[in-house]
C-alpha cells in the first residue's frame, strides 16, 4: 500500500475509531496503529498520527494509555525522541 492510500484510506477509519465508545476499541487501535509511522514517514506522521497519538494520551482508559507507551518507540523511530518533548 502506498502512502497517499494510507492517508486517504485508513487515516480516516482510525480517526472515527479513536472516538469509538467501546473501551476495546479504542485499545485496540493504541495497540496497532503506530505500525504504520514507518510507512508513513516523519511529516505525514506529525500531520496525521501524531495528533491521534495525543487524543489516545488522554482517554479516560487508563490502559489505552498505557498501550500507548508500550509502542511509544514506533513513533519515537520516525519522530525522535525531540519532537516528542
Amino acid at each position: 500500500m502506498k502512502t497517499d492510500e494510507v492517508i486517504s484510506s485508513l487515516v480516516p477509519m482510525i480517526k472515527e475509531l479513536v472516538n469509538d465508545t467501546q473501551n476495546y476499541v479504542r485499545l485496540a487501535l493504541a495497540g496497532s496503529f503506530l505500525s504504520i509511522c514507518s510507512l508513513l514517514g516523519k511529516k505525514h506522521t506529525t500531520d496525521h498520527i501524531l495528533p491521534i497519538f495525543l487524543q489516545l494520551l488522554k482517554d479516560d482508559d487508563s490502559e489505552i494509555r498505557i498501550t500507548l507507551f508500550k509502542k511509544l518507540n514506533e513513533i519515537t523511530k520516525v519522530l525522535g525522541l525531540d519532537t516528542l518533548s
